[in-house]
């Protein structure tokens, strides 16, 4: 039975860049379903210490809206809802025979298959720029990221809805979910002062000050597990530069002369790709000393 279930695991793991029979598609997507729900629980943890306790198999209703899309296919008239439900914990002892190898290390495991699964189970902090408002030109969104899609791409939805999907029997996975965000506040006074008040959990829009304060945080909310994406300029590594492009022979000439030679356009750009007019560099320039 393990080895039948191993294969059933692989089968949700693998990356396949080919479409599969309607059969094994859609046992594809019911393993998918529970590798989902342990990159869910164990997303944030580098490997498993008490087995898989905390999985929380699907309900009775999501199974049976699962058996809805079964297709036809030998042995059809044996699906219930008391055989998915043994063949998820047969999945369950599938994983746990598999990452024996891997020293429970659930994170090997997966990227050994398909490192995109690695993406799911987790939160994001997203700061992007709000240009149409001056007064608060950032917005900040928590996610997290819910599955994989066909195309492998991880879907985010905004955190605040993981309060609703993992309530009640599966509020352990909501803990699981936090716990980085709870690692940074216990780090980050800013990050904490967004948690106790339950801002984390909403759209911001933020001033400068709010946004640089976060921006000066990145460091300590990586090392406690959460990603982080901000606009490309901000690498405090390698801060940005003005740029300045130079366009050669762009007039018409009818030979090689010295008005040709002499045709150019210089431009000067900020690091956000706004351009800038000879008089607003020489105002540059003069701030500059």
């Amino acid at each position: 039975m393990v080895d039948s279930s191993i294969g059933l695991l692989r089968l949700g793991v693998t990356k396949f860049n080919v479409a599969l029979p309607p059969s094994f598609a859609f046992w594809q997507k019911f393993s998918s379903l529970f590798i989902t729900e342990v990159c869910k629980t164990f997303g944030s943890e580098k490997m498993l210490s008490d087995g898989l306790s905390r999985l929380v198999p699907p309900s009775l209703n999501d199974i049976e809206l699962f058996l809805e899309e079964a297709p036809f296919m030998r042995g059809t008239e044996y699906l219930n809802v008391e055989r998915m439900i043994t063949l998820w914990d047969d999945l369950s002892q599938a994983l746990l025979q598999e990452l024996i190898p891997f020293k429970g290390q659930v994170q090997d495991y997966l990227a050994a298959f398909n490192p995109a699964w690695n993406k799911v189970g987790r939160v994001c902090f997203h700061l992007a720029e709000n240009k149409a408002d001056s007064d608060h030109p950032f917005a900040f969104l928590a996610t997290y990221t819910a599955r994989l899609s066909d195309s492998e791409n991880v879907t985010h939805l905004p955190l605040g809805r993981a309060l609703k999907e993992y309530s009640g029997e599966k509020r352990s996975n909501l803990l699981s979910l936090l716990l980085p965000v709870q690692k940074a506040a216990e780090q980050s006074p800013f990050i904490k002062h967004l948690v106790d008040t339950g801002a984390i959990f909403q759209p911001l829009v933020w001033g400068i000050k709010e946004a640089y304060e976060f921006l000066k945080t990145i460091p300590l909310i990586e090392a406690a597990g959460v990603v982080v994406r901000v606009p490309n300029w901000w690498n405090p590594k390698k801060p940005p530069r003005p740029q300045i492009t130079i366009a050669v022979g762009n007039a018409n000439a009818s030979a090689v002369g010295l008005d040709a030679l002499l045709d150019f356009n210089m431009g000067f750009a900020l690091p956000d790709g706004e351009n800038l007019t000879i008089q607003e560099l020489e105002e540059l320039m003069k701030t500059q000393g």
